[in-house]
């Protein structure tokens, strides 16, 4: 009989043989909605690190969605992660309960991942919860980023998801302290969120963290705020995590391609000072 398969759930483990050798996809699983593209090593500046895209078939993310991604990076791996399109999160009735997705990422001693998914977009009436929790062992770096828009704004629909809740844990090494800790839970129709203290005029959100103990955490904040500040449209901060374990760039933007923009360049910043490379060109297939 065939093993039993785990609906929406992606499997990916990688390992090197050592500091500057390549890093292999040793393990690859994915099943509906879900897929995942082969391995590709596109990064002159990082000729070892092993680019990988993810992909959500379909429409995107249903009402009652249950998804998971484990990715286990092994020591000395290098890995890039990305998607290929938005993520749009469809409508959702309050008793389907709505859609989740349950991230864990491992990185092993001196590893490095990046993970860079392309924007969020909850629809009217969506409900979608993410939890992600980051291990870290000593010596490993990891870049995350997220890009939200507040709906289709072109249809009239900005803020007019019924809930969102996000929350990220990253820890050195397995049960150890939290590096970094935080968890948001927007609801626009039980407090707005369009005021001056909160988005006033703008349409997406999105932040950069970057987690690598051990490095100058001074040097990596002033490369964020000089990346943010040379671009025009959008507002955006920088602050620094305890402990030199890193920082947290984040940006306000009146559109997708603005706030993207912001972000793209404070990645190159990051990527520059924690991996002594350039952000690659983007790729999407």
């Amino acid at each position: 009989m065939g093993a039993t398969l785990e609906a929406g759930v992606v499997r990916l483990a990688f390992a090197a043989d050592g500091p500057g050798q390549p890093t292999r996809l040793t393990e690859r699983y994915a099943c509906h909605p879900l897929a995942v593209q082969r391995a590709t090593y596109a990064d002159p500046a990082l000729p070892g690190q092993a680019q990988v895209h993810l992909l959500c078939a379909g429409a995107g993310i249903l009402a009652a969605d249950d998804l998971r991604l484990e990715v286990d990076v092994g020591p000395h791996a290098a890995v890039l992660l990305r998607d290929v399109g938005a993520t749009r999160i469809h409508p959702c009735a309050a008793a389907e309960g709505g859609a989740a997705l349950h991230v864990a990422l491992r990185l092993g001693a001196a590893a490095s991942l990046e993970w860079l998914p392309d924007p969020l977009i909850p629809f009217t009436k969506a409900r979608f919860r993410q939890t992600i929790e980051v291990e870290l062992d000593p010596g490993a770096c990891w870049i995350g980023s997220e890009l939200v828009v507040a709906g289709r704004c072109a249809r009239g629909e900005r803020l007019a998801f019924t809930a969102l809740d996000q929350s990220l844990v990253v820890r050195a090494g397995r049960g150890g302290p939290a590096l970094l800790a935080e968890a948001v839970r927007l609801r626009p129709e039980a407090r707005r969120l369009d005021g001056p203290a909160t988005l006033g005029d703008h349409t997406v959100w999105g932040t950069l963290r970057v987690v690598a103990p051990g490095r100058p955490a001074a040097a990596l904040v002033q490369a964020l705020r000089d990346a943010l500040g040379s671009c025009a449209d959008v507002c955006g901060g920088v602050s620094a995590l305890a402990g030199e374990a890193g920082a947290v760039a984040r940006v306000l933007g009146p559109t997708p391609q603005a706030a993207s923009q912001a972000l793209r360049r404070a990645w190159d910043a990051a990527r520059r000072q924690c991996l002594g490379a350039p952000a690659p060109p983007p790729r999407r297939y």
